[in-house]
């Protein structure tokens, strides 16, 4: 199963309406703010991007 192909089911469906919506908010929110959270949110969304790709290896990966 390709990346594209992955895109449509629904746990990578609901994880992008997270990040495009209340996650999104929270950046904003986080880098309007300012102090120390735009780097606190800098590794938060490397956290959430690194989240995302595992569970499209996931869904890519053959049963043992």
């Amino acid at each position: 199963m390709d990346v594209h192909a992955t895109d449509n089911l629904p746990v990578l469906r609901d994880y992008n309406t997270i990040i495009n919506g209340v996650f999104a908010s929270f950046v904003a929110l986080s880098r309007k703010i300012g102090g120390e959270l735009p780097t606190m949110i800098d590794h938060v969304t490397c956290l959430f991007d690194a989240q995302q790709k595992f569970i499209q290896k996931a869904l890519q990966s053959k049963k043992p």
